[in-house]
């Protein structure tokens, strides 16, 4: 597996642990007490887990993201693009302009 798999399976890991932790209150008693409504608990946690995939997948969508996806690939020998800017912004040796 890729990077880009291993950070797609561990997001959605985190996702599904977080709403089975809270749906099963395995949280700790004290944050329940400071907040007096589990609901909103649930809420807010599987919310924060929602908005940091959302980001992540957001970031990993870019041009220069999906670019140094592919060049970190060990059977992709060079990756021609038109771009020079482009080619620059990549941090791979592997990603070259036309």
């Amino acid at each position: 597996m890729n990077t880009v798999q291993w950070v797609t399976a561990i997001r959605v890991v985190v996702l599904f642990v977080s709403g089975m932790g809270f749906a099963q209150a395995i949280i700790p008693k004290w944050l329940l007490e400071s907040l007096q409504d589990e609901a909103l608990l649930t809420g807010l946690v599987t919310g924060v887990a929602a908005i940091a995939a959302a980001v992540y997948a957001v970031l990993s969508r870019r041009k220069t993201a999906m670019l140094q996806a592919v060049a970190e690939l060990p059977d992709v020998k060079a990756v021609e693009v038109v771009s020079p800017q482009l080619a620059g912004k990549v941090p791979s040796d592997k990603v070259v302009a036309r």
